[in-house]
């Protein structure tokens, strides 16, 4: 439904006197009324009038007496605004709260990761599992150059060592046992952060689709192939996310507050409950930040915003379902010969 299309209705009998003051019909106060009626029930809103003499059955044809009258404009629907409930009073921030230090820090961090994503090429067949564990100056990295044409493979590892690198900045991390727990935080929503990456990178282009730098596919040639005649089940993935993140016109900030609670996903059964528990202080810390933000930025409509935000990451699940729906039969039929590092994150699309 459009709702641009949608119109109020044409009233032109005022419901309370049904016309016998004959005055023009308009909406006031959730309702419409003549401007007779409205006169009265500015002045008799706040007020008990005598109880009808007839029991509350007054003639239609004649005038109402008022407890008559005023019932049936309420019955139109017209509140007074002194009646109206006040809204939800903004929720209370937690002692040492500072939405401003929260987003700057996320900001910082999300430059680094852009610009490593951006700026490196990796020359090395390295493992999910090394990739986790082993630091960053450590990795086999060179700066990219304008003479280098990157494909698939190469901008999707460079997403891949980027946002884990992102994840492995949350300070809660370090607090994580680096054996047991880090890699199963990592696995877990690494991909789907890195899907609500893509799409709000190209939220700056004039595409509609999913793409990598320089109109490279998210997907590569060989999984094109395959799909060939249904080409359909490719477009959704690319598309779905990214339009619903123009319609909402998605700010940065709402991005990386999104984007941290997409991480800090404390249902992780693998990890001590001590762990959980930790991230899902961080998680809520994130959520009321979210929260925060929509009602600084609009605070009439800043939960409804809220709530919208939040609905993404529902769609961030599906696209995340769907894209190993994508890679299941493909792997099935064909045994692509790709780098570790693929391989490991193909296992785990599998597993999920």
């Amino acid at each position: 439904m459009s709702w641009s299309l949608v119109k109020p209705p044409v009233v032109t009998e005022c419901p309370a006197c049904k016309g016998q003051n004959g005055k023009a019909v308009q909406f006031f106060y959730g309702g419409y009324c003549c401007l007779a009626c409205v006169s009265f029930f500015r002045r008799h809103y706040n007020v008990d009038p005598k109880p009808c003499l007839t029991g509350g059955n007054c003639n239609p044809a004649e005038r109402k007496c008022p407890s008559c009258r005023l019932k049936t404009i309420r019955s139109s629907g017209m509140i007074h605004t002194q009646e109206r409930p006040a809204l939800p009073p903004t929720p209370p921030t937690p002692p040492g709260f500072n939405l401003a230090a929260i987003i700057s820090g996320l900001k910082d961090m999300d430059i680094c990761r852009d610009r490593l994503f951006r700026t490196n090429v990796s020359m090395e067949n390295i493992s999910l599992d090394t990739l986790i564990s082993k630091p960053l100056h450590k990795q086999l990295l060179i700066k990219r150059t304008p003479k280098m044409n990157l494909d698939f493979y190469d901008w999707a590892t460079m997403d891949q060592i980027s946002a884990i690198d992102f994840m492995k900045k949350f300070e809660f991390v370090g607090q994580l046992n680096a054996q047991t727990e880090l890699p199963f935080f990592i696995k877990r929503n690494y991909v789907k952060f890195i899907i609500l990456i893509n799409a709000v990178r190209n939220l700056k282009t004039a595409g509609n689709v999913v793409e990598y730098p320089g109109g490279v596919d998210v997907f590569p040639d060989e999984v094109k192939k395959y799909y060939q005649n249904n080409l359909h089940l490719l477009a959704s993935v690319r598309c779905k996310l990214l339009a619903r993140l123009r319609e909402l016109k998605i700010t940065n900030e709402e991005f990386l507050l999104l984007g941290a609670i997409v991480i800090c996903d404390p249902s992780n059964q693998k990890l001590k409950p001590a762990s959980r528990d930790l991230i899902s202080q961080y998680q809520k810390m994130f959520n009321n930040a979210l929260l925060q933000y929509c009602l600084y930025k609009d605070s009439k409509h800043g939960p409804a915003r809220f709530i919208e935000i939040l609905g993404i990451v529902h769609l961030i699940n599906t696209s995340f379902m769907e894209f190993g729906n994508i890679w299941l039969p493909y792997l099935a039929h064909e045994q692509p010969n790709v780098k570790q590092l693929f391989t490991d994150f193909l296992v785990l699309v599998n597993s999920n």
